[in-house]
């Protein structure tokens, strides 16, 4: 039995917005009710946080909106 555990490092709003993509953390609210923000949160507790890796893949994909981001990640996975 293989019980290897991988862990991705999840971050929350106010990091996304001020060291990832250099906006107010109210920016990046907006951007998320507006669905431009590609990836989708995990609840944590009380709080959303982001992984990691699908914010720097949706960055590299040029901020794709949130429909956009998920087929891309569904074609990726074919």
């Amino acid at each position: 039995m293989d019980t290897t555990q991988v862990t991705e490092r999840l971050v929350d709003a106010k990091t996304i917005a001020s060291e990832i993509l250099n906006i107010s953390k109210r920016g990046f609210w907006r951007l998320r009710s507006a669905g431009k923000i590609g990836p989708m949160p995990v609840k944590v507790g009380g709080s959303l946080r982001w992984r990691l890796s699908e914010i720097l893949r949706w960055v590299e994909w040029d901020c794709c909106d949130a429909v956009e981001f998920k087929a891309r990640l569904e074609a990726e996975q074919c």
